[in-house]
């Protein structure tokens, strides 16, 4: 390969100046871009007017048809146009200069055009002059049903290359759970006239059932994504539960050796469907899946799937880009988890941590069984959830079970405000730390959420493998990170209290936590937001200093802070005099960096 010297970044590549620029959000820089010189004027063209957004008719649609008219070849770059304008329900109001129909003679290569508002009128414009956009492959979706009628009409118009389809099934014919043969008849009848769809969204009362899923596939062979949503669950009460059993027939009116092997994103809601053959279906039907999205079944909670199929299908959701399957009722837990992480398949999907999520739900608290549900998030982390507050034993057992496999433990905050081991052990909040620590000695993460943490007294001595301990709770009392301090000398990161906004650089952190030192651990960063009073925090700051002798402090910080100097005691430079200095618990020695955040006063240190 020959040497290529960059003289100046007028050399750039044009691919690869193209791909920064996709980057830059910012329209006006990208528009700067196109003046800086000749090589860098078409790539910044084209991802300049690739997406145009038009949030006004005057005078933003007037220019952009003004700029257009005169400079023909940038109206063939522009691929999207977002309508963000509120378009009035008076068509002579709307488009009354004729902008929009002569942005369509400007810009031939439109393949998407979307509206945030109101698209009634937009809609009739675009089936009016659908032999004016003849790429258009995408119009804007419905937002609510009573638009349905407009919206179909339109898609009819570009049946012919239209990729994009969304319907709202919400009329009397299809409130039922299960559609009649004639009204699916022309449900498939309408959906095959789309030759082009590959991207279908359904949005019904109650969902689809699988049968009708898969005929709907049959009927869309190049459907890429496939969605249903369910807008309202149909409530059915008790005694018509009994009379939903598993539907041991379905598959046999399904072709499991006909696969749909172009589905790439498959978002699914039960109806009356459920267990195995929903399960099966998906694992034979849809090999392609990179996206699942697998919806609970509130109402049809009493089947329980066998330990053999649920190990299939958490085998096959391993190899799943992004996964999100909750509630799946687990005969056995206990023995099925640790099996499944032993298994070839997990280690070949390189999975070198155990995770496990433990959570409660009271969404479905009326089913007739005792059993715990099963799912995986999208990280590939198995949840277990648990229905009734009072099964705490069942917890603890879990844990005591398959403990020795977990790298990484979340606990739900139910759980931990109704912890009880058992009748002849500890009940506190502060036990479960000890149990879990006990029985998992590989845990690398463990994560809790519950309200308060006063006291704690370890029955085991350390903790060597715990590198992450986050505590979302409101008060953590001084002797708990004392005692914790001691037991857990390998603790890189500390977090004990939940935040709802934070910044950091200048821009907000969602649910950043509060995160403090301790005097035996070491931090690679630390983070310190105050809840609570002035006083509460620096007298365990000053207690810590003062018996470690660290000559760290933070400072009560003026708007006009520029920096802190790197010395044994850190300093700041800024324009003012005035300052108020505290010592802060911070044993520092392999500190990289330090966040504190007082109020709306927030400095970064750098050690």
């Amino acid at each position: 390969m020959s040497n290529y010297s960059l003289r100046s970044w007028s050399e750039l590549p044009a691919e690869l100046l193209q791909y920064i620029l996709q980057e830059v959000y910012d329209k006006k820089t990208i528009f700067q871009c196109q003046l800086v010189c000749k090589s860098w004027k078409k790539p910044a063209e084209r991802v300049a007017y690739h997406t145009i957004t038009i949030s006004s008719y005057n005078p933003q649609l007037k220019k952009l048809v003004s700029t257009l008219q005169s400079l023909e070849h940038l109206g063939e770059r522009v691929n999207k146009i977002n309508f963000n304008i509120v378009i009035r329900n008076s068509q002579k109001y709307w488009d009354r200069l004729g902008y929009f129909e002569k942005l369509s003679g400007y810009c031939p290569n439109v393949k998407v055009i979307t509206s945030k508002n109101s698209c009634y009128w937009l809609w009739t414009r675009l089936l009016m002059q659908q032999h004016r956009w003849k790429n258009l492959q995408e119009i804007p979706r419905p937002i609510y049903s009573d638009n349905m009628g407009v919206y179909i009409k339109t898609a009819y118009g570009f049946y012919d290359r239209l990729t994009n389809l969304t319907l709202i099934l919400n009329s009397l014919e299809y409130v039922t759970v299960s559609l009649s043969r004639t009204v699916l008849t022309k449900l498939l009848s309408d959906l095959s006239t789309f030759k082009c769809l590959k991207h279908l969204e359904i949005e019904k009362l109650n969902g689809l059932r699988l049968e009708e899923v898969d005929e709907i596939l049959d009927s869309c062979p190049k459907l890429i994504s496939f969605s249903v949503h369910r807008r309202h669950a149909l409530i059915i009460n008790n005694r018509h539960r009994s009379n939903i059993t598993e539907n041991t027939s379905l598959l046999n009116k399904i072709d499991l050796f006909k696969p749909k092997i172009n589905l790439k994103k498959f978002s699914f809601c039960f109806t009356t469907d459920g267990g195995k053959a929903t399960l099966n279906y998906i694992m034979h039907v849809l090999p392609s899946l990179e996206t699942l999205h697998f919806n609970p079944n509130f109402y049809k909670t009493d089947l329980v799937c066998s330990n053999a199929v649920i190990m299939s299908f958490l085998q096959y959701s391993l190899s799943r880009t992004t996964i999100d399957v909750k509630y799946l009722a687990c005969d056995d837990i206990t023995s099925l988890l640790p099996v499944f992480w032993q298994s070839e398949a997990y280690r070949a999907a390189n999975k070198t941590e155990v995770s496990l999520a433990i959570e409660e739900t009271n969404l479905l608290n009326t089913r007739p069984h005792h059993k715990p549900y099963i799912g995986m998030t999208r990280r590939h982390e198995v949840t277990v959830t648990f229905v009734k507050f009072d099964e705490a034993c069942s917890r603890v057992e879990l844990i005591e079970n398959i403990g020795s496999f977990l790298t990484n433990l979340k606990i739900g905050s139910a759980w931990l405000g109704l912890y009880s081991l058992t009748a002849t052990r500890a009940t506190s909040r502060e036990a479960f730390l000890d149990h879990i620590f006990e029985y998992c000695p590989l845990l690398k993460r463990l994560e809790g959420s519950f309200h308060t943490l006063q006291f704690y007294k370890p029955k085991i001595s350390i903790h060597t493998s715990l590198e992450e301990l986050v505590l979302i709770s409101t008060v953590v009392h001084p002797t708990v990170l004392e005692q914790l301090s001691i037991q857990l000398p390998n603790l890189k990161r500390m977090s004990f209290l939940k935040k709802t906004f934070t910044k950091y650089d200048g821009k907000n952190i969602h649910r950043k936590n509060l995160e403090i030192n301790m005097p035996n651990t070491r931090f690679d960063k630390l983070y310190v937001v105050r809840e609570f009073s002035n006083q509460y925090y620096s007298n365990l700051f000053l207690k810590h200093s003062s018996e470690n002798g660290d000559q760290y402090f933070y400072v009560d910080l003026k708007s006009d802070i520029t920096r802190f100097s790197e010395s044994s005691h850190l300093d700041y430079s800024n324009n003012s005099t005035s300052k108020t200095t505290h010592f802060l618990n911070l044993r520092c020695h392999t500190f990289r960096e330090l966040v504190v955040e007082f109020d709306k006063k927030k400095v970064r240190l750098l050690a």
